[in-house]
């Protein structure tokens, strides 16, 4: 008997400057109980620390893909992270 296969669930977040709200943003995806979770961060190029705290959590937890680079703005970003993302089900978590 073939075991049926999981839908992945791609979350989606752009982010600049987000310092306040990308942690709890993380650890709330990281929290969820459902394993086939990919977490698709799009960082455009923050300078308040948000970079750093994306990649500290990234080489904890292989769910999480961020890229970090320039963007015209919130819905550049979502857009580049929609294409990075591989789910059957996306979620956006702004």
């Amino acid at each position: 008997m073939e075991e049926e296969r999981k839908p992945l669930v791609s979350i989606v977040t752009p982010c600049y400057n987000g310092m306040p709200f990308v942690e709890s943003c993380i650890t709330s995806v990281l929290g969820q109980d459902y394993p086939y979770i990919e977490h698709v961060i799009q960082d455009g190029a923050s300078t308040d620390g948000s970079r750093e705290l994306i990649a500290s959590y990234a080489c904890k937890s292989n769910t999480i893909k961020w890229v970090s680079e320039p963007d015209q703005g919130q819905s550049d970003g979502l857009n580049r992270a929609l294409k990075r993302s591989r789910g059957d089900v996306i979620l956006v978590l702004n």
